[in-house]
């Protein structure tokens, strides 16, 4: 007999085939058997059968998708057509046929909204009083959005629980006008049937808003403050008239955040020995957050686990933890 001790068998097929031809022929038939009797892992894969449509573990998954991913984690509706997500679908589970993006778009949301909001409807409507808070703001591309949000006690088993119900967060295009806010608020309040059963309205200090809830605004006073209600953020701080009215169908209340905002705003203008300490934090904040070399300065000297976040001039506490956090490193590093 003859044996290879180095592993490869080249030199054998290339002799068998010159030398033995009918030995080769027999081997190749032989090997040609065996590979149709151990099929490829590619074929195995192919063959494997797929969930129907209406499968449990089809639709479990398509709705832990919708619900946990797309829902909760606020996930894109384009991470179900990513082909690295349809892969890792597979190796989790080869008999799921991933759900299409139009299916959810077009189908499974738009039945979730509808069963959330029959939901809200019903448990709103079993309460003899809710109270609401409205609030209009933009995103990075400056597109206003409306947000309301009713707020209801529900009491069981000798227990209470505050619970809130998000009615609407739509786009609010055009003037922000005290009488615009009005009529888009009453319709969202009939679409949920609690127009009579708003106690409380809580709101922010800006001028369109107050302006929004007065009972019977006169159409001479709500052209008169058009001019204020397009303000920014900042801006709206102005307006520090504390008065509650009478709104559409309850009382106004300042959100008590923004009137506190306004108390530490007006002592922190009142006390000038911070003022100056305060404008520093802000600076090395601000140089910390736009200077890559600042930046990796400060972490070879404090660590990457420290920073000095940026304060927003409408929220007090970002002041606050700004200053805390710059406290908070060694001074003699500093």
């Amino acid at each position: 007999s003859i044996t290879e001790t180095l592993g490869t068998t080249s030199n054998f097929h290339r002799h068998i085939r010159r030398s033995h031809p009918n030995r080769f022929l027999e081997y190749k038939a032989a090997q040609d058997q065996t590979d149709v009797a151990q099929p490829s892992v590619s074929a195995c894969f192919s063959n494997v059968s797929v969930y129907s449509s209406k499968s449990p573990r089809q639709q479990a998954i398509n709705a832990s998708i919708i619900k946990d991913l797309v829902i909760g984690c606020a996930l894109p509706l384009a991470l179900v057509e990513n082909c690295y997500f349809r892969k890792f679908l597979k190796v989790m589970d080869s008999k799921y046929t991933p759900i299409s993006r139009s299916t959810i778009s077009e189908k499974r949301i738009p039945v979730l909204v509808n069963q959330v909001k029959q939901t809200i409807v019903e448990r709103l409507q079993s309460q003899p009083s809710v109270s609401v808070t409205v609030d209009i703001w933009s995103d990075r591309r400056l597109r206003s959005f409306l947000g309301v949000t009713a707020h209801a006690v529900h009491c069981s088993n000798g227990s209470c629980v505050l619970e809130p119900y998000l009615l609407e967060c739509r786009r609010f295009t055009g003037r922000h006008s005290g009488e615009r806010i009005s009529a888009a608020f009453e319709e969202i309040l009939e679409e949920y049937g609690i127009a009579q059963k708003v106690c409380y309205i809580i709101t922010d200090n800006a001028a369109n808003m107050k302006c929004a809830f007065k009972v019977q605004m006169p159409l001479q006073q709500a052209s008169d403050t058009e001019s204020e209600d397009d303000l920014d953020d900042e801006e709206l701080w102005e307006d520090t008239d504390e008065d509650t009215e009478l709104g559409l169908s309850g009382e106004r209340l300042s959100c008590f955040a923004h009137s506190l905002q306004l108390v530490v705003s007006d002592g922190m203008k009142e006390v000038k020995s911070i003022s100056l300490a305060i404008a520093k934090a802000s600076r090395f904040s601000t140089l910390l957050h736009t200077s890559s070399a600042f930046k990796d300065t400060f972490e070879s000297t404090c660590g990457t686990t420290k920073t000095v976040p940026a304060a927003n001039n409408t929220r007090w506490n970002s002041t606050f933890k700004q200053l805390q956090a710059l406290t908070s490193l060694d001074h003699k590093t500093l």
